[in-house]
């Protein structure tokens, strides 16, 4: 959408972050927003401009779903990457972290990136995913590494976790990266 100039008028505008809910319109310039505001097509706009009316309709940022129980690697045909992106992008959501309990399961940096790489192909939405805190979700010997966090893996295996020092093995990174306070009490992870 490279240099493409977009309105969307007559949209409900909804930011979290500035707390805006307010009729108006939002100008996009190539892939950024240029202008947000009521009455934008009213200043004047280029001829090569799309205009989108969107009937009351609202926008806001895309909402990140933080639990996708994808099933890519393993069993695609309960769902893959790109069934869970079509259903992503019908509902607003662009970014999803899926759980590592595929068959494989996600407990290794090679199965990271493949996640990563198939995520990229799709293009439908951002699929980050936890890593499995111990191989092949077992009581045993962690093997997501700092580079694999550092590539967007967090452990995720709360039941796992529980167990006798498990949360001591994880890489430091990823406990400082995804505990919380009031869970890393209870040797879980969000």
């Amino acid at each position: 959408m490279s240099g493409a100039r977009r309105l969307i008028r007559n949209a409900r505008l909804l930011d979290p972050d500035s707390g805006l809910d307010a009729a108006g319109d939002l100008l996009i310039e190539g892939d950024k927003i240029a202008a947000i505001g009521p009455g934008l097509a009213d200043a004047g706009l280029a001829d090569d401009t799309e205009i989108i009316d969107a009937g009351g309709l609202c926008l806001a940022p895309g909402l990140v779903d933080m639990r996708v129980q994808l099933r890519e690697p393993g069993a695609e045909h309960m769902e893959s990457i790109e069934s869970a992106g079509h259903a992503a992008a019908a509902g607003g959501v662009t970014t999803m972290v899926a759980l590592p309990n595929t068959d494989p399961p996600i407990d290794e940096p090679a199965l990271v990136e493949f996640v990563a790489r198939r995520s990229r192909d799709v293009g439908l939405a951002r699929i980050r995913t936890y890593g499995a805190a111990t191989r092949g979700i077992q009581e045993c010997g962690a093997r997501i590494t700092g580079a694999s966090i550092r590539r967007g893996c967090c452990p995720d295996q709360p039941a796992v976790l529980a167990g006798p020092g498990i949360v001591d093995r994880v890489p430091l990174q990823a406990n400082r990266r995804c505990l919380t306070t009031s869970t890393a009490t209870e040797s879980h992870l969000n």
